[in-house]
């Protein structure tokens, strides 16, 4: 299959007027996809507390590329305006003679960085716990359509590439990301039963019913996902999504802006301050 991206002029059908700019256009892929790559590196340090507890720290990396990204190849170019890059939704399309289309490509880029603390207590008259907490960012060029959008309210977040002119516009918090995670585990060996403080003479009837018991438990505790901010377009300031020629704009955040302005008396109707 030729690829969409090396489509020439002239258009080679009689009629260039039948092809509607609205429509969503056929879904291509490229001619030679390459294989999307990823590369991972860890380092630990362990330290053995007491005879029964064990401290390590962790870093952990990852960085992927040729990721797979859906984007609009015959989409409007942007032009610069009061300093900022823009498309109008009623500019021209690069070749006028095609319609929009959505191309799969190689074009994805993704890293991942993550610090972690764990503490692991073996066990120690019966009690035995695990606790980690892991700080990391995953950043994206809006990759993963097919993993990253099932994340995202309404799943369409990752085939929103806006700027395939720049891809480094696209760059941001994946729809993976977690910022902050913590999880404890813990389990305790009930001392009744045999070879336990208390019930090492039991019958073997009794035993069976009242020994060998232990209780467990685990707690989870982690950050929310990002959520994507867009407002309608007014043709001024407007990037169009790839899978359609439906427009929205993406907020600036103003000089000296809080970049996580959620309102302190917030309610369903306004929970950010979009000044």
């Amino acid at each position: 299959m030729i690829s969409a991206s090396r489509l020439k002029f002239p258009y080679p059908f009689s009629d260039p007027s039948s092809i509607t700019s609205d429509s969503q256009g056929p879904l291509l892929t490229e001619n030679s996809l390459k294989t999307a790559m990823s590369y991972q590196w860890t380092f630990t340090v362990e330290q053995q507390a007491t005879e029964s507890l064990v401290v390590k720290a962790n870093y952990i990396g990852s960085r992927g590329n040729n990721l797979y990204n859906l984007y609009n190849p015959n989409a409007q170019k942007p032009v610069i305006l009061n300093g900022r890059p823009y498309i109008s939704p009623t500019a021209p399309l690069q070749n006028p003679n095609f319609n929009s289309f959505r191309l799969i490509s190689n074009t994805g880029e993704q890293w991942y960085h993550s610090g972690q603390l764990v503490v692991d207590n073996r066990f120690q008259g019966g009690l035995r716990f695990n606790g980690s907490y892991t700080f990391s960012k995953n950043l994206d060029t809006g990759t993963s359509g097919g993993i990253k959008c099932a994340e995202q309210l309404g799943g369409t977040s990752g085939l929103a590439v806006y700027n395939n002119h720049d891809m480094n516009m696209q760059k941001g918090q994946s729809g993976l990301n977690v910022k902050h995670n913590f999880i404890l585990t813990g389990s305790y060996e009930m001392p009744f039963g045999t070879g336990r403080r208390w019930g090492s003479q039991w019958s073997p009837v009794v035993d069976h019913i009242l020994g060998g018991w232990s209780v467990s438990g685990s707690n989870s505790l982690r950050s929310g996902l990002p959520v994507d901010i867009s407002i309608a377009g007014d043709g001024q300031r407007t990037f169009c999504r790839a899978e359609t020629t439906i427009c929205v704009e993406r907020p600036d955040l103003i000089p000296g802006g809080n970049n996580n302005p959620v309102l302190e008396n917030w309610t369903t109707d306004r929970y950010y301050d979009p000044l």
